[in-house]
């Protein structure tokens, strides 16, 4: 039986970015294209690198998703990568940079940190996109100390930045 958990953005932060990714495209086509028309040549290859560009920022909202089985993290986005349990340092539920007090967006969310100490946050993890978060923040903690192996170790400097970065993130 697998744990595996797949997190996904949800749908609010995909169409955020194709409205977005929508509003830039028609900014920067009225500018090349409006009254200080460019020369031909640039302004089609400055109309396709901005659709190109536009393309590629909704397709890694649509793409982003997160996995997290017995093996490890898998993040995949326009590319993807993987992180073995054993090369996670860490995992908590923090405080939303965006916070506020309104309730439009998420209060909470998951960060973990990799050997190195760098945090990422797990996209679409967050006390608004999931029901039971703190239960599945558990799980997924949970899911991490079953499969780091016997051979995991803390690293201290590492452990210190998450003890930092934490501070102030109730």
């Amino acid at each position: 039986m697998s744990d595996a958990r797949t997190y996904r953005l949800p749908a609010r932060e995909i169409r955020n970015s194709a409205a977005i990714g929508g509003l830039v495209w028609l900014a920067v086509s009225a500018a090349i294209w409006g009254p200080g028309f460019l020369a031909l040549p640039f302004a089609v290859s400055a109309q396709t690198v901005v659709t190109i560009l536009t393309a590629a920022m909704v397709a890694e909202a649509v793409l982003t998703r997160t996995t997290a089985d017995e093996t490890g993290l898998t993040v995949r986005k326009l590319t993807s990568w993987r992180l073995p349990w054993e090369d996670v340092q860490g995992i908590k539920a923090m405080r939303h940079p965006n916070a506020v007090t309104g309730k439009s967006g998420p209060r909470r969310m998951v960060v973990y940190w990799d050997a190195q100490g760098e945090p990422r946050r797990i996209a679409g993890l967050d006390d608004l996109s999931v029901p039971g978060f703190k239960d599945e923040v558990a799980r997924l903690q949970g899911l991490w100390t079953a499969h780091r192996g016997g051979s995991w170790r803390e690293i201290p400097q590492v452990q210190h930045s998450i003890a930092d970065y934490g501070r102030g993130s109730a």
